[in-house]
């Protein structure tokens, strides 16, 4: 705590004399890898109001195409660092649209390869929901785990519909892109969890 407060003030001085606002998502991360609390990392966000992003937390290496999907991660984060949200709305769409595709691969699954993300996605609750002891598991109350992945992929499809660079719509911004970035990142934690507990 002291080590947040002391970075705090460096960046009051820093933030009032050059009337300049700071990435913090760095510092962020860095700070909850240490147990730093949400609420207290909330003290960053008057210097950027950059929200907290999730992170993909299993590896990704049981994905036939895995250097592909980590490369469109690394893609994903490097473009929402320089503010170029369009294109991480483009590459989140991507990266669910293989995690998708890569789950159901692994789970000798048939699907149409020309299905995009919430047909995808249907095929994914379909399956999970003829897995009893899956389903059983991650449906919690009335299904809400396994309804979340489609409902997800509503999401994510429909702000990459209106907000990337495969089309020409509205420009996004900082807050609808780190959105369908944590949407991304977490139905693939959620489907690595569900593939690691097989």
């Amino acid at each position: 705590i002291e080590l947040l407060k002391f970075v705090c003030f460096i960046l009051d001085s820093y933030t009032s004399n050059e009337g300049k606002c700071v990435k913090t998502l760095g510092f962020k991360r860095a700070f909850a890898v240490i147990g730093v609390s949400e609420d207290k990392l909330a003290l960053l966000g008057k210097y950027d109001e950059i929200p907290f992003a999730t992170d993909i937390s299993e590896d990704l290496s049981w994905f036939k195409d895995v250097n592909r999907m980590r490369q469109l991660k690394e893609e994903i984060e490097i473009s929402f660092a320089k503010g170029n949200y369009r294109d991480v709305n483009t590459r989140s769409y991507t990266l669910l649209e293989g995690v998708f595709k890569g789950f159901l691969q692994q789970n000798s699954v048939v699907y149409d390869k020309r299905n995009n993300i919430t047909q995808l996605a249907s095929r994914i609750k379909d399956y999970l929901k003829e897995n009893t002891l899956l389903y059983n598991e991650y449906c919690l109350q009335e299904n809400t785990a396994i309804s979340l992945i489609t409902t997800v992929a509503h999401v994510v499809n429909d702000l990459r519909n209106r907000n990337s660079d495969s089309h020409f719509d509205g420009d996004s911004d900082m807050a609808t892109s780190c959105f369908v970035k944590d949407l991304t990142y977490s139905v693939t934690n959620l489907l690595l969890n569900i593939k690691k507990n097989m």
